[in-house]
């Protein structure tokens, strides 16, 4: 493969995954830390996009937000939706996303209205929104396994079992973050997602 075919492939995917995030989930451009600061963290807390319940529920261990779903204190949409918009500030200060999945608000409001028509739970992790590593093979999303332009735009059409038994148990897949190239170093050098 060329230079020059691994690099338009490469601009595509990145106008495919940015075209998928909406403007008002993103932390308006003054807002944003200057490249010096290292620690972003506080960001997503310090830019206004989040209310004091949001940042609670993306601040929450997995297991206080299963029960509280469980519960019925939050629902199934309004989790996915504050997930997908904290990972969206995320992209914008460190650029990890590969692939986001924001079908997963529909996933999120199946299960919403699965609990309310049969008052019971599809599994254990019923509505836990998730993100997974690349290297996972999610039905409908590119899985371009750490990295590789020759795995871009090819969909996947069957799951990693890992993949499968999430689904199972009521989890919602979000998004897909990158991992280093071929899995052999410790920090991400991927050409597909602009990690250089």
């Amino acid at each position: 493969m060329s230079a020059n075919t691994w690099k338009s492939i490469s601009e595509r995917k990145l106008v495919e995954r940015d075209g998928k995030i909406p403007s008002e989930w993103r932390i308006p451009s003054d807002k944003l830390p200057s490249a010096s600061v290292r620690d972003v963290i506080p960001s997503a807390r310090e830019s206004g996009l989040f209310t004091a319940r949001e940042l609670e529920i993306t601040d929450s261990l997995a297991t206080d937000i299963v029960a509280r779903l469980a519960e019925g204190q939050w629902s199934y949409l309004e989790v996915t939706e504050t997930f997908c918009r904290r990972v969206v500030v995320a992209q914008q200060l460190v650029n990890c996303l590969s692939d986001p999945n924001f079908a997963a608000l529909a996933q999120a409001n199946e299960l919403d209205a699965y609990r309310a028509e049969h008052k019971k739970l599809i599994g254990p992790l019923h509505g836990l929104s998730t993100s997974l590593k690349d290297q996972f093979r999610v039905k409908g999303l590119d899985a371009t396994i750490r990295g590789y332009a020759g795995q871009a735009f090819q969909p996947c059409a069957e799951e990693s079992t890992l993949v499968q038994l999430l689904h199972e148990a009521g989890a919602v897949i979000h998004t897909k973050t990158d991992v280093p190239t071929t899995l052999m170093v410790r920090s991400v050098t991927l050409h597909v997602h602009k990690h250089i």
